[in-house]
């Protein structure tokens, strides 16, 4: 098994070995945007335009590849901690440049690590505010070293979170936050653009680090609002890569032109219903309990997602992609959750209180005070959108007045941002390992950050477990840990699984080639994920 696992690593080193040369230059790649128009706004620090910006305008200093493993450096040529990992060295390749030929240097590096310290909202890896990261200096131009408040052997993992962004430019800007960024000066592979109301061409960066790439000359991102929009973009040879869901893919997509449209599904994040416990009912562990209990996960996930992704059947944070890390204990313990068992959602709540005392079929609270609240999903995702009208139905079965609230891309951000929402359908972070996941989930240094810790459940004893677990690299010490906060997602349920999600990846190879597949997984093909983006943006190339 080993020798066939490290053949397959080979045969894929051998692939990325290919002499650039060999491949012709040239060609476009077309990626839809889930919107009805495109701001040219290339901030990268409010969020609204990340998709078009990371992996494409500004290289990392190196990606972490979960599909292979491998680390592959970028703007860093290395990346070393020292021997008791209280502080870690970037040493930046030669002869750097950003896109308006001035050199990109360690200057750059640490104005870019500055800038996270002194405003928050740039601090996009969290190493400032957890308390991480203590000092950041230049040791020559190409040589930055951090040095840390505490033990920690995970920095390099958070590091592809922040951007690299030119002094230059930069300094100037009296808000950085409300900065347009134009004209973009940028590290990427793609740094000229071009925009209009409905589409956005990034082109060629010709002072990329990276020789003879990328291969292909522009990208261009097309707004398609929701998944017909997409599924008929694809079908009219309109986009080459798609990433959402698409309905009966085989008969309403391959079919069409089986020689050139194709999907690849590997395990994905898990899709999770998020509660906001700061608000009623949704503060009381016995209602999320019923809640739970009242969905049939299995029905939901063949009827809205056509049998794609995979129910879940446990509760306590991971789904699929981190199966090697289950604890067949700990789930077994609260899988019980998981079960489709509306009888036992109504024997809790009726204990708990909530009981119908006006005769309209839905419960009131333990207070008389009418429950009625939605579940939150994004306009045009019709997946999500049929899922959360599920969940409404199967709750009213047990008398939970729910229903289904969708709304624009715009208020669903902000939403999650601002802990405004009452229930809201939401992925995870997967990331280089599941404690990443957790650390979302629960560190307080994310609320605020990540859409995932806004449910109000967060606490101290939670933060040192996730500190902990970068302080050492004993596998045992890290298992325990693991093992204590899946018990406590599964006894304290700030959110409830769903199921796990595909990677949603359609790809046409009608004018472009180069694509990861099954046969050749050179990395998850995530759309929104920068490691994807970047490594097959510079991978694909025009049809030979």
């Amino acid at each position: 098994m080993n020798f066939i696992r490290s053949l397959g690593l080979l045969l894929i080193s051998v692939i990325w070995a290919l002499p650039s040369f060999a491949i012709e230059q040239g060609g476009m790649v077309r990626a839809p945007m889930n919107a009805e128009s495109i701001h040219a706004e290339f901030n990268p620090f409010d969020g609204s335009q990340d998709d078009l910006i990371k992996g494409v305008i500004y290289e990392p200093l190196l990606l972490h590849n979960s599909m292979t493993g491998e680390v592959h450096y970028r703007l860093a040529e290395s990346v070393t901690y020292n021997k008791n990992n209280t502080s870690l060295t970037i040493k930046l390749r030669p002869n750097l440049q950003w896109s308006d030929g001035q050199a990109l240097d360690a200057d750059d590096i640490v104005f870019s690590f500055d800038l996270a310290r002194k405003v928050p909202e740039v601090d996009r890896g969290g190493l400032w505010s957890d308390g991480t990261f203590k000092t950041v200096r230049k040791l020559d131009n190409r040589t930055v070293r951090i040095d840390f408040n505490t033990v920690n052997a995970t920095v390099d993992w958070y590091l592809p979170e922040y951007y690299m962004i030119p002094q230059h430019v930069w300094s100037q800007q009296s808000n950085v936050l409300e900065f347009n960024n134009l004209p973009i000066v940028g590290s990427g592979p793609f740094t000229e653009v071009e925009a209009e109301e409905t589409e956005v061409t990034v082109c060629r960066n010709n002072r990329y680090w990276e020789a003879g790439k990328p291969y292909i000359d522009c990208v261009q991102f097309l707004a398609r609002f929701g998944n017909d929009s997409v599924m008929n973009a694809l079908v009219a040879d309109e986009i080459d890569w798609g990433a959402g869901f698409l309905a009966d893919i085989d008969k309403n997509y391959v079919a069409k032109d089986p020689e050139h449209y194709h999907y690849w599904y590997p395990s994905s994040d898990l899709i999770n219903l998020y509660f906001n416990t700061a608000k009623k009912p949704f503060n009381d562990l016995r209602f999320r309990q019923a809640f739970s209990l009242a969905m049939d996960r299995e029905t939901i996930t063949l009827l809205a997602g056509f049998g794609n992704p995979t129910h879940e059947k446990h509760v306590t944070g991971i789904g699929l992609y981190w199966q090697a890390y289950f604890n067949d204990a700990v789930n077994g313990k609260y899988d019980w959750l998981a079960e489709y068992n509306p009888d036992k959602a109504r024997e809790i709540l009726d204990k708990a209180g909530y009981k119908d005392r006006d005769g309209d079929g839905y419960r009131e609270d333990p207070q008389g005070k009418e429950i009625k609240f939605g579940i939150r999903a994004v306009d045009g995702w019709t997946d999500w959108m049929a899922t959360v009208a599920m969940v409404a139905e199967y709750l009213g079965d047990v008398g939970i007045h729910a229903y289904a609230d969708i709304v624009d891309w715009a208020e669903y951000d902000s939403s999650l941002k601002n802990s405004t929402y009452e229930v809201s359908m939401n992925w995870t972070l997967t990331g280089p390992d599941p404690i990443a996941t957790y650390r979302d989930y629960y560190h307080t240094s994310r609320i605020g950050q990540a859409w995932q810790a806004n449910h109000g459940i967060n606490n101290s004893r939670l933060d040192s477990l996730i500190d902990n677990y970068a302080k050492t690299t004993n596998p045992q010490t890290r298992k325990n840990i693991l093992t204590e906060l899946m018990t406590f997602t599964g006894e304290n349920l700030p959110f409830v699984s769903l199921w796990s999600n595909p990677t949603w990846y359609q790809y046409n190879t009608k004018h472009i080639q180069g694509w990861p597949t099954a046969d050749n997984p050179y990395v998850q093909p995530w759309f929104f994920n920068q490691t994807a983006k970047l490594l097959m943006l510079t991978t694909v190339h025009k049809r030979q």
